[in-house]
């Protein structure tokens, strides 16, 4: 590279080829300089997963956003490192087992030994409830308004005594509710909320409904004064379950009981006859969004953090997409069409 002499051509030509497809560039005087990267760049992203159970991360809703964060990621020449964490090794575990560039942080976690170690990385979170006080940037859904949508779907086929069916306590199923709750009202509607924790069976490879509970609520909601003629379950999960204890007693979904799910899991309703309408979150999309949050990121280090929020859709039975009019009058809109920038706050 320097032209001195006393190199054999063949060698000469050998390094040439090699310098010009690692992208070196030599500098005045002969000397090279590596590719145009950040001193340090290692072009490794990590993906972690803390305190979730395999069966909780086998629901098709998380492996399309983990998925969207993969090919996403492969897409911008990203190698992804994958660090699970199970609940049991949170606070012991390494968290990163090598450099990276960046995280991608799957849900939402409080454990303190995990922020410590990531504080000074550069991090997106991905999925689970908008945090006010978060501290690194945050990639969801608009959770408040699945509830909106589940109850004009319903109202808007006539009906006005309409059941919300949840597996258990949480923020985003909580809000989920109260929503649903208040735009049945708003509408000249009733809601009686069915809630058991123990109704989804998580301690194998995958969840499922617990059939035994699932009798029980099925019995409940069908006793219920007045008697619903819609339910919306708050994830679709709960969904081929309450299909077949309806069945069981000859109560026809769609016909007798109108039925609304979330998430949009086709896998899981693709086989249901009728299918039931889903709101859809648009999970590989928000994995993929968190992706391009993170690359801005190692850009911006210094800007404000920011969150964003994608819109649900309304899937009708039939399984087709309905665009859902926007709220063009709102300040929190983004200039995007495709999601909505919440707030803005001090960075991590």
């Amino acid at each position: 590279m320097n032209g001195k002499a006393g190199v054999a051509a063949e060698t000469r030509q050998a390094v040439m080829e090699t310098v010009n497809q690692l992208g070196y560039v030599p500098r005045p005087g002969g000397r090279p300089r590596g590719p145009k990267t950040a001193p340090g760049c290692t072009n490794m992203i990590a993906l972690v997963i803390p305190g979730y159970s395999r069966a909780v991360l086998n629901a098709p809703v998380y492996m399309d956003v983990l998925h969207g964060v993969e090919a996403s990621l492969a897409e911008a020449g990203k190698t992804m490192v994958l660090r699970h964490l199970l609940p049991e090794a949170l606070a012991s575990a390494e968290l990163l087992p090598q450099k990276v560039d960046g995280v991608v942080m799957f849900g939402s976690s409080r454990d303190e030994h995990l922020i410590r170690r990531l504080r000074g990385t550069p991090c997106v979170q991905v999925m689970s409830a908008i945090e006010p006080e978060g501290l690194m940037d945050h990639v969801t859904y608009a959770n408040a308004r699945i509830g909106a949508l589940a109850a004009n779907y319903l109202l808007s086929r006539n009906h006005r005594h309409a059941a919300f069916v949840v597996s258990g306590r949480s923020i985003s199923f909580d809000e989920r509710g109260e929503v649903f709750k208040r735009a049945m009202a708003a509408g000249g509607g009733t809601c009686l909320e069915f809630e058991d924790g123990a109704l989804l069976d998580s301690s194998g490879d995958f969840m499922q409904a617990n059939p035994e509970h699932m009798r029980v609520l099925v019995d409940r909601l069908l006793a219920g004064n007045p008697r619903p003629t819609a339910v919306f379950l708050a994830a679709d999960t709960l969904v081929p379950g309450f299909y077949a204890e309806l069945q069981r007693r000859g109560v026809k979904p769609g016909k007798d009981l109108d039925v609304i799910g979330c998430n949009n899991e086709r896998i899981l309703l693709a086989s249901l006859s009728p299918r039931p309408a889903t709101i859809d979150i648009h999970a590989e999309q928000v994995g993929r969004m968190a992706v391009e949050r993170l690359l801005w990121r190692l850009d911006h280090p210094r800007e404000a953090r920011m969150t964003v929020a994608l819109d649900p859709t309304l899937v009708s039975s039939d399984g087709v997409q309905e665009l859902q009019e926007r709220n063009q009058n709102s300040e929190s809109r983004s200039q995007e069409p495709e999601y909505d920038k919440t707030f803005q706050v001090k960075g991590f």
